[in-house]
């Protein structure tokens, strides 16, 4: 997962929320430059180039993209891997949200070969609108990060979540703040979840709207979705993380 990245200037712009999760086939290798269009009935997207990523196996990535329109109701997208090393790349699914009235939409398992060409998204509504009322009322952010050997290092270095499976490297763990003094510096009151996703509502990804989860990859910060934490700590996630 990752940080937030916004195209185009405005005030009516609409604002939309991305999640893509790579597959846990191992590759070892980087995705190159991604591409994303949208498309809905009322409007669609041009071709717009994502933050440069590793999209690795079994990890999710997120972002943000803004446009001129609200596009209506989603139908069908576009993928597009460019300067790929990679012989094939699958997204388990690619998730949409829609950041100004809560719409969400996820496309299942769309697979791009060798030369970067990607199968049609297909997307379908997922779910009741998300309850988007409270944004801007982040109180406390917190961060997960990995302690190895003594030393402090970004959650992906140390944990793998393959088929479902959490794999933990030995010795290694798993600790959570909401202390700008600990991990990589992105937790604390208010924490730093308004300069990565300004404007943005936590409960899109699934957390309570005052309290969103980030990480980090040693370089940047990203927020942690309530179906990763999940993955981590089990169904009772918030209790973990939360305290509650």
């Amino acid at each position: 997962m990752s940080w937030a990245c916004i195209w185009g200037t405005g005030i009516n712009m609409t604002r939309y929320s991305w999640m893509i999760h790579t597959a846990e086939e191992e590759t070892g290798e980087v995705a190159g430059d991604v591409y994303l269009s949208l498309h809905g009935l009322k409007a669609s997207t041009l071709e717009l180039k994502l933050p440069r990523r590793d999209f690795a196996a079994g990890t999710v990535e997120a972002g943000i993209i803004e446009v001129s329109r609200d596009l209506g109701e989603l139908q069908t997208g576009s993928l597009r891997t460019e300067d790929s090393a990679r012989s094939l790349w699958t997204s388990d699914w690619i998730r949409v949200v829609n950041l100004s009235d809560g719409r969400q939409w996820t496309a299942q398992s769309v697979d791009c070969e060798l030369g970067g060409s990607c199968s049609l998204i297909q997307f379908a509504r997922t779910r009741d609108p998300i309850d988007l009322s409270n944004a801007g009322s982040v109180v406390r952010t917190y961060e997960l990060f990995g302690r190895h050997q003594g030393r402090l290092v970004p959650l992906a270095e140390i944990l793998r979540i393959r088929a479902g499976i959490k794999q933990l490297t030995p010795g290694a763990q798993v600790l959570v703040s909401d202390q700008q003094s600990q991990g990589f510096g992105l937790g604390g009151e208010p924490g730093l979840w308004e300069d990565l996703y300004p404007g943005v509502n936590p409960v899109a990804y699934g957390l309570d709207s005052d309290k969103p989860v980030l990480a980090s990859d040693g370089a940047r910060g990203w927020v942690v979705d309530a179906h990763y934490l999940a993955m981590i700590f089990g169904a009772h996630w918030r209790r973990v993380v939360y305290g509650n």
